[in-house]
């Protein structure tokens, strides 16, 4: 029940940012759930503020990108006859390309890479081997609206501490999103 309050408040905040004097910046949100490693599942809300620079490539593609503040939940589907950790919360901040085409529906790609920290380094009988994790992820999906400001969107993420720690089990999602782009 707090999980859901939290989201909830954050959802109020959010077009608050909005139309504050903070909302002369190109804010986003999104919402996202899917499924993840070792029968997990996943729900994960984000705040997303463009960059000020876009370029446009030879081919006539639109290059944006933006910053991400994501909070995630995993919860293990599975039910373990031994103990395990069955859900894991974490916070992440990643920067991302936006590979947009010129189309009458644009269709983009997403490249980023993040730093995410979580509750617990153990979700469904997997060691991540560290609370501190590079969050990796690719992205395809469409824009759409009067002002192109909808988006709807596949995304596969990945969790690994890149070999830091002497544990290194990755942890995958792959997620549908959902997300408005304010102004």
């Amino acid at each position: 029940m707090k999980i859901i309050s939290s989201l909830l408040r954050a959802l109020l905040i959010i077009p608050l940012l909005a139309i504050s004097g903070v909302g002369h910046a190109h804010l986003g949100m999104s919402i996202a759930s899917g499924n993840g490693t070792n029968q997990s599942k996943a729900y994960r809300i984000s705040v997303q503020k463009a960059w000020n620079n876009s370029c446009v490539t030879p081919n006539k593609k639109v290059v944006h990108g933006y910053w991400e503040a994501a909070f995630t939940r995993v919860n293990a589907k599975k039910i373990y006859s031994y103990p395990t950790n069955h859900n894991v919360q974490n916070g992440s901040l990643s920067a991302a390309v936006r590979l947009l085409g010129k189309f009458s529906l644009p269709v983009y790609i997403d490249l980023g890479l993040g730093i995410s920290y979580f509750s617990n380094q153990n979700i469904a009988a997997r060691n991540l081997g560290s609370k501190w994790l590079f969050e990796d992820r690719i992205g395809c999906g469409i824009m759409f609206g009067k002002r192109k400001q909808f988006e709807f969107g596949y995304r596969f993420i990945h969790y690994s501490n890149a070999y830091m720690a002497a544990i290194n089990n990755g942890l995958n999602l792959q997620l549908l999103v959902l997300g408005y782009w304010f102004k």
